[in-house]
């Protein structure tokens, strides 16, 4: 028989963790985390497709790129997210 096990999840994304403090870890640096101003929550990147990558707006570059997160942005926007999350 399975044994129940409590696992401590992110605010923000869907992953988890067994330890409280790995999961506070993540939270930290996670990029769906707005106060971390990473491209998956500014209002200047555009929608990812499967067709086009996911692309910003003010630096007219490609995002998302696999090993080069961007955090801490100086174009991060939030003028839609108060509004967006709240529907």
């Amino acid at each position: 028989m399975p044994k129940q096990v409590i696992k401590y999840q992110c605010n923000f994304c869907t992953r988890s963790w067994v330890s409280k403090s790995r999961a506070v870890q993540h939270e930290l640096n996670c990029f769906r985390n707005p106060d971390v101003k990473s491209c998956w929550t500014c209002s200047n990147s555009s929608e990812r497709t499967s067709e086009d990558p996911a692309w910003c707006n003010v630096l007219k570059k490609e995002i998302y790129v696999h090993g080069s997160p961007v955090m801490n942005c100086v174009y991060w926007s939030r003028e839609f997210l108060d509004d967006e999350w709240d529907d």
